[in-house]
């Protein structure tokens, strides 16, 4: 393999279509985030992320992870009743959602901002399960142009709306109704596509075929959904643990790092994780072996990560300072810690399909219950003023990466 294979590779084609989509998106919410973060305080921006985060859980869950699934079956008519499985699951879940919500309002007194909190949490995971159900279906047929006009559209509405109303003072509110509105728009944005493929195969998709493919591709619900249960359910413990120890102003900090930290994943380590999913699903129904795709894969992501990482680690505190505020030098002190981490989960971050694909869902969800169990170990004893120097809280980011390593060896074995 050398870089002039590289260049010259349909897959490098496929993930700069997606590329051009992505960057744009980024260009859209990284130019506007600088007057975010000077609009907004750190506790409004942890307010925000700790509603992102119940959000990502419960779209995460809504389908029971059966979307993943969706490039897999051979004949497109098998893929739909899963795309319509996945719907009916992602409509019971939204109804059990909603009915939580109003009980617990019984309880407690009624504000705007709690009335607004929850509507928003209902759109966004209706929102976020519906694009994942459309990305999946675009990977399925390589419609990588669909998924770039996608995420620049959902960019530009959602990072707009978070500036319009911020600079009119809506506070926590206006960056959740943001978010919440361009959630939705990324799921409406695939409805088209589906009312078309509604046209083309209802008549082949009838409700036994869904119970069929539900047995087929019983793994999913019975290893992946546990496993993104847990990570997606500690991250929302972790953001629990860090206000309650140091308040929605760290965890504001904390948050941002982590967001900044991702943004080479969100620009191409997801990209490629895409086109990497669509190429190894073509490799394996053709009897091809997929381990060149899986060094060429990291070969190019090992090189992109080195200078964004590499600046992070070495300037991240003046870095945020300059960019964001004084304010962010915290955060960006905290970037500076995760650097690591989150550089390693870039370099393997288009191989977390591998399990799916090659059916190593079991001990997938092994090593996420490990990871799980050490996460709440080691952030349920930070103290109140420990959260920079705590050596705990290094441990909890090299389990992930030394987490991540054991998945890829254990997919090959």
């Amino acid at each position: 393999m050398n870089l002039t294979d590289i260049r010259n590779s349909k897959f490098l084609k496929q993930v700069s279509t997606l590329l051009t989509g992505t960057l744009l998106a980024q260009i859209i919410g990284f130019s506007i985030y600088p007057f975010i973060t000077r609009i907004y305080s750190t506790s409004e921006i942890g307010e925000f992320a700790y509603f992102n985060r119940w959000v990502f859980l419960v779209a995460a869950i809504a389908t029971l992870r059966y979307e993943i699934a969706l490039p897999l079956p051979k004949k497109d008519k098998d893929g739909f009743s899963l795309y319509r499985l996945s719907i009916l699951l992602s409509w019971i879940v939204l109804a059990l959602v909603a009915v939580v919500l109003f009980f617990s309002s019984i309880d407690h007194e009624i504000n705007a901002f709690s009335l607004i909190w929850g509507l928003c949490l209902l759109f966004g995971i209706y929102g976020i399960s519906r694009t994942n159900l459309g990305v999946s279906w675009s990977i399925r047929k390589a419609w990588f142009k669909l998924i770039s006009i996608q995420q620049v559209t959902a960019a530009f509405v959602s990072n707009g709306l978070k500036l319009i109303l911020g600079l009119f003072s809506f506070g926590a509110i206006g960056l959740i109704i943001g978010s919440a509105i361009g959630f939705l728009t990324g799921g409406l944005f695939y409805l088209r596509s589906y009312l078309g493929l509604r046209k083309e195969y209802i008549s082949e998709s009838e409700s036994h075929d869904l119970l069929e493919q539900a047995k087929i591709y019983k793994q999913f619900p019975m290893f992946n959904f546990p496993h993104v249960l847990l990570d997606f359910g500690i991250d929302v413990l972790v953001a629990i643990l860090i206000v309650a120890n140091f308040g929605k102003g760290t965890f504001g900090s904390f948050s941002h790092a982590y967001l900044i930290l991702k943004l080479p994943l969100g620009l191409i380590g997801m990209s490629m994780g895409q086109v990497f999913q669509n190429r190894c699903v073509e490799l394996i129904n053709s009897d091809q072996k997929i381990l060149p795709l899986v060094k060429k894969s990291m070969f190019t992501l090992f090189l992109l990560c080195l200078l964004p990482f590499g600046v992070l680690f070495f300037f991240g505190g003046d870095l945020f300072a300059f960019v964001f505020g004084e304010n962010w030098r915290f955060s960006g002190e905290l970037a500076q810690i995760m650097s690591p981490f989150l550089a390693i989960n870039f370099i393997v971050s288009p191989l977390s399909s591998l399990p799916q694909i090659v059916g190593k869902q079991r001990p997938m969800l092994f090593l996420g219950v490990l990871m799980a169990l050490w996460q709440v170990a080691v952030f349920g004893g930070l103290s109140a003023n420990s959260l920079m120097s705590d050596l705990s809280f290094n441990a909890v980011l090299m389990i992930h990466t030394i987490g991540m390593i054991c998945i890829l060896g254990i997919t090959f074995c």
